[in-house]
């Protein structure tokens, strides 16, 4: 799907993964030129993210923009984030008990965040906590 422009305004860039609900790409906003990640739901009925959220917590990847494209269904646009999953880094070796009390003290503070703002993420999973040079992001 790359080179494929998504609402008249976002350009796919570059496949960067999948889970159950929807496949993300690299893009590019053609009105701005940022880079950012685009989520497009795999299959159509599939649940959106309800809007953004009421407020914002730096644990949480920025949800930029919510809408849908005529042709590929619901969308969001997020931040671009440069970096690993705890997935790709427990795949590579071990991590260090301070790399995993880190972890564990910046993930459950996002995730506490997310439900006292009335949030449920839905899919808690190695592949969905990454590792950003600002810390661990959900």
């Amino acid at each position: 799907m790359e080179n494929t422009l998504i609402d008249g305004r976002y350009l796919l860039l570059a496949d960067l993964g999948s889970g159950g609900e929807a496949r993300v790409f690299r893009a590019r906003d053609t009105t701005t030129g940022a880079e950012t990640a685009v989520r497009l739901a795999l299959h159509s009925g599939a649940h959106a993210v309800p809007g953004r959220p009421p407020a914002f917590h730096d644990g949480w990847v920025r949800l930029l923009a919510a809408g849908s494209d005529p042709h590929y269904g619901a969308y969001q646009v997020f931040e671009l984030l440069e970096g690993r999953t705890l997935g790709q880094l427990i795949r590579s070796g071990p991590l260090g008990p301070g790399q995993w009390r880190l972890f564990v003290d910046q993930s459950l503070d996002a995730v506490e965040a997310l439900h006292a703002a009335g949030w449920t993420h839905g899919d808690l999973n190695a592949d969905n906590f990454f590792q950003a040079a600002s810390g661990w992001k959900l």
